[in-house]
């Protein structure tokens, strides 16, 4: 048995632990507590505690440094005391397996326990002590289990009734009874509120996360932290259906994980959405093509950097500089668009392109033959859209399930890979048809038809301009942009000349109909 070499007295030490909603006691109470009872039983109670602060159960996440100290305390028989003194068992752990761990280790350093509620000393090599703790062991878990249990149905059955949860989103805050201070209502932020509902529109119309964030810091506009926005947080955000009034559910998904599990449930959110339906799915369309938002700023500086091909090899077109003459100081070529292709099929003056393509989109979208095949509505198709993103996701988790199985070997490489082949058939279906769904709305949030479209165009960011270009160079409108060669001793010929708009199969004029 341990003794103070200065009293004399038999040594103590405490294990103090309190989750983040425990109201019974603290720490210090519970030290307070532990240091009246070593007084009174004649021990010094020395420290410092071991202080954990968390949850004691088997369904805690976090890791329990203190506890983690204790337990490495006694097996490197540094615990430098007789005594381990606890305000009750749970405060030990609700696991069975940490807490027989830590009877056995006491057993083996000759330390009892001190259980304060119970007023009682308990040594683990006695048999009947023994069978006492390990009983109290059992009985914390079987309490944890039962909570977990109801806390999880509680939520879900507040997940069923569109109540929020967890943290108060960016863009609302929360009402609460100034009397019970319970919850009554969750409303948009007067000033997030309508950040959220510019983040949406500006994405919906071409502009990029990043030139958001860099916009919005210029601005001034950080998060509940002080800090400005990442894009990688601007993406967490748009893609968050509660901004639609939808509230997910998923007793699944991983601590930590986005991904959403086969378990995850929707349901209507008891809150106002910020964000139109149709807004929301058109931006998760563009997140995942991939379109609008992965430009760096600075990285495409050029209107129609890969929006074109070369005629002859299909190599997209990039911008080159001009090439400079040693015997003409100061004289360089213009700079044009070329053929990626090493060597270059063909090229064409980057300016004159620009302004040339420009000028034919302008018209385009200002003829009033053009305007029926844009201002089709997008209404009635939200809930479609909506179901299919839904489909889509699913489709991806179960690939990924069906996968994981395979590499475990729980699923026979053949029958993966029909599977496979059976996820990508329906994905690439759901696919043509949100396609079809947005077609005709697709220039909806960038540059409109209209007879205004010219001063709409001047007003509008570089990023909307190469959006809107990607929409109108294609097949079923403009045509694809195709650069084509010119030969030797014609580089002064016409831009409109070294250009082709191809209509694809119904394209029976120039280059094409040869």
């Amino acid at each position: 048995m341990t003794h103070s070499p200065a009293t004399g007295l038999v040594i103590a030490r405490d294990l103090v632990r309190v989750s983040h909603t425990d109201r019974e006691k603290s720490p210090d109470d519970q030290h307070a507590d532990h240091a009246r009872s070593a007084e009174r039983m004649g021990w010094e109670l020395q420290g410092p505690s071991y202080r954990d602060l968390g949850s004691a159960s088997r369904f805690a996440t976090k890791d329990r440094e203190d506890f983690e100290r204790l337990v490495a305390d006694l097996e490197a028989g540094t615990f430098g005391a007789s005594i381990l003194m606890m305000w009750e068992n749970s405060r030990g752990s609700r696991k069975e397996s940490e807490w027989l761990r830590l009877i056995e280790l006491a057993e083996a350093r000759g330390v009892r326990f001190w259980i304060d509620v119970r007023g009682r000393l308990m040594d683990p090599a006695d048999p009947h002590d023994r069978r006492d703790l390990v009983h109290a062991a059992a009985d914390a878990a079987f309490e944890a289990g039962l909570l977990s249990v109801r806390t999880r149905r509680g939520t879900a059955g507040a997940a069923r009734a569109g109540l929020p949860h967890g943290r108060v989103l960016t863009g609302y805050q929360r009402v609460y009874n100034e009397h019970t201070r319970k919850f009554e209502a969750q409303i948009p932020h007067p000033e997030e509120g309508p950040l959220i509902t510019e983040l949406f529109d500006r994405v919906d119309r071409g502009h990029t996360q990043r030139s958001i964030a860099m916009d919005w810091e210029r601005r001034g506009i950080t998060d509940r932290r002080g800090k400005p926005y990442p894009p990688d947080a601007l993406k967490t955000l748009l893609t968050n259906e509660a901004y639609i009034g939808v509230r997910i559910h998923d007793p699944g998904r991983k601590p930590g994980s986005r991904r959403l599990s086969p378990l995850a449930e929707r349901a209507p959110g008891a809150w106002p959405a910020l964000v139109d339906p149709a807004v929301f799915w058109r931006v998760q369309k563009r997140l995942r093509d991939n379109a609008a938002l992965t430009a760096r700023p600075g990285g495409t500086k050029h209107l129609l950097s890969g929006l074109g091909v070369c005629h002859v090899c299909g190599s997209l077109i990039r911008r080159r500089a001009g090439r400079r003459y040693p015997s003409r100081p100061g004289y360089a070529a213009p700079v044009t668009y070329a053929c990626s292709a090493a060597g270059g099929c063909a090229r064409v003056p980057l300016a004159e392109l620009d302004q040339l393509v420009t000028a034919v989109a302008l018209a385009y979208l200002a003829d009033e033959r053009n305007y029926d095949a844009f201002r089709q509505a997008q209404e009635g198709h939200a809930a479609e859209l909506e179901q299919i993103a839904a489909e889509l996701a699913e489709i991806a988790r179960d690939l990924e399930e069906l996968l994981t199985e395979r590499d475990a070997g729980r699923i026979k490489p053949a029958s993966a890979a029909r599977g496979e082949a059976a996820f990508e058939q329906r994905a690439e279906k759901l696919r043509a048809r949100e396609a079809e769904l947005l077609r005709p709305a697709e220039l909806a949030g960038l540059i409109e038809p209209g007879p205004d479209v010219a001063a709409r165009w001047k007003a509008a960011t570089f990023d909307t301009h190469r959006a809107t270009l990607r929409v109108l160079l294609r097949t079923e409108h403009l045509g694809q942009l195709r650069i084509l060669p010119i030969g030797r001793g014609n580089g002064k010929a016409p831009v409109r000349d070294r250009i082709h708009l191809c209509r694809g199969e119904e394209c029976r004029t120039g280059p094409c109909a040869a």
